[in-house]
């Protein structure tokens, strides 16, 4: 077992802005049952990833937006503003429209912006959060909003109240979505394994927590009647529960290998839905199980100085490199964009001989070790002098 030391020195200049313009993956929306098909950026060169996407109160237009807050309007979804020329502290996550014609973005630190005749009726952005923000939900009324972090920690705003949270509870998976009930009265949340979290009025009718899955859940929708969900995982595979069952469209054979979803999205009819795909291959099981790793280990005083040791412990092996450094320098193909690099994919530093490795969140924050001496989720350029980015050789 190799023992690594000097990892992670905290760095003295701030992280990069958010709008870097480098291209990334190009999205693109699928539309199953009574959902039509309004348009894409499909043909476009986006400069951030499409992080989310809601459809308009009519069913008759839909938006998506990029993790730089960028709006892309289709249908009668009208484009009434965007962060896309801002320099945001975290990430955009999602999205969802108003009672009327607007919308909010949520942020990963839990920033929101509202436009159109979306209100804003606070935020999260100054507190500390435990975990990211992952999504957002607004009540049927669109005088209030809640936003949800990893842990399924939740925050309530305006008329939104709290129902109850897994923000005490040892998940297996993070959470990576929610969907209200068509009251206001209640939520669900969706883990990554498929688990489903239940709170006030809103009811269970299974899930796919025991089910060995192809690919990690990546978000989830309810039928207008609030008896029943869908969650759609990255392979673009559904699972209907309760009445969604019976509109249960077969979309996993629709889907190209060199896409994966990000987003399931009802229509208001409750007989279709909309699956926001974007470019490149879908989540890696392994390294999202390194990841689960890394986060159940959140705060805990271990592998201070150990970076590499623990990076390899979660992904399952250990002693293939002496040092982050070694590991750096033997990788084929090195990325120099760290602040773009993906979700599972390594990040690297140069803060002493040894360097320093932690894990990608794929939002612009990182997983890693002597964050104050404990593991902690940290903004990717918290540690000083960055070296770049490669996929993970543990796969």
């Amino acid at each position: 077992m190799l023992f690594l030391m000097a990892c992670g020195f905290v760095a003295a200049f701030p992280s990069p802005a958010a709008h870097a313009t480098e291209a990334t993956q190009t999205p693109d929306v699928y539309a199953f049952g009574d959902a039509a098909f309004y348009g894409s950026t499909g043909g476009l060169t986006l400069t951030k990833q499409i992080v989310g996407m809601a459809a308009s109160r009519s069913g008759r237009g839909y938006r998506s937006v990029a993790s730089d807050g960028g709006i892309f309007s289709f249908g009668d979804a009208r484009f009434l503003g965007s962060t896309g020329g801002l320099r945001l502290n975290r990430p955009i996550v999602g999205m969802s429209s108003s009672a009327g014609d607007g919308y909010w973005l949520a942020a990963s630190d839990g920033g929101i912006f509202s436009f159109g005749d979306a209100r804003f009726f606070g935020s999260a952005g100054a507190l500390h959060l435990n975990r990211p923000i992952v999504g957002m939900a607004s009540t049927p009324s669109g005088r209030g909003y809640w936003l949800v972090a990893s842990d399924g920690g939740i925050f309530s705003f305006g008329d939104a109240r709290f129902f109850g949270s897994t923000g005490a509870l040892h998940l297996n998976r993070p959470i990576v979505g929610m969907a209200p009930s068509p009251t206001g009265r209640g939520y669900r949340f969706v883990a990554g394994d498929g688990g489903i979290f239940s709170f006030g009025d809103a009811r269970f009718f299974g899930s796919a927590g025991a089910a060995r899955l192809a690919q990690p859940v990546v978000g989830m929708d309810a039928t207008p009647s609030g008896n029943g969900y869908w969650i759609a995982t990255a392979d673009g595979a559904v699972s209907g529960f309760g009445d969604a069952a019976l509109t249960h469209a077969a979309s996993q054979a629709a889907l190209p290998q060199t896409q994966h979803v990000i987003d399931i999205v009802a229509a208001p009819t409750g007989h279709g839905y909309w699956l926001s795909a974007t470019r490149g291959p879908a989540p890696n099981a392994k390294a999202e199980a390194a990841i689960a790793w890394f986060t159940s280990r959140v705060g805990q005083a271990v592998y201070t100085g150990q970076c590499e040791l623990a990076v390899e412990n979660a992904f399952g092996t250990e002693s293939m490199y002496a040092t982050a450094y070694a590991n750096w320098s033997a990788q084929p193909i090195r990325h120099s964009d760290w602040q773009n690099a993906p979700r599972g994919a390594l990040v690297f530093y140069d803060t002493s001989g040894a360097g320093h490795v932690a894990i990608s969140l794929g939002d612009g924050s990182i997983l890693s070790t002597s964050v104050n001496g404990r593991i902690g989720i940290v903004a990717v350029g918290y540690f000083q002098n960055p070296l770049g980015w490669t996929d993970s050789p543990f796969l």
